[in-house]
């Protein structure tokens, strides 16, 4: 699985993409846009990967009855955060900027996840 195309893909689908780490079997895949400024120190997003982990198993368990999640999205005041399941036991995390039309750029990350988890 080639982490950094799947990476730049999504960076390559709206300049309001500033953030994108990927955790999946144990390989991690962590860029900022060249431009940005990342809002976190580097202890900070590990510990924000630990802390969406958790709350995806929350939403697994709740599945039986819900149906399967399909990504979860947090506004803050600066950033949209975007969290989505890839492949098993995977997920992927996106930062967008708050401004623009982010169901257009959420539609188009989830084609381009579904597009490379055939690959596996």
């Amino acid at each position: 699985m080639d982490y950094s195309k799947l990476g730049d893909s999504i960076f390559e689908i709206s300049s309001t993409v500033r953030f994108v780490e990927i955790y999946h079997k144990d390989n991690k895949y962590c860029h900022v846009r060249k431009d940005m400024t990342p809002l976190l120190e580097e202890t900070e997003t590990e510990q924000s990967i630990e802390d969406a982990l958790d709350r995806w198993k929350t939403r697994i368990r709740l599945s039986e009855k819900l149906g399967a999640p399909k990504y979860a999205m947090a506004e803050y005041g600066k950033v949209k955060r975007i969290t989505i399941p890839f492949n098993e036991n995977g997920l992927i995390l996106v930062s967008l900027d708050c401004e623009g039309f982010h169901e257009v750029v959420l539609k188009e990350i989830l084609e381009i996840i579904n597009s490379f988890s055939k690959e596996k």
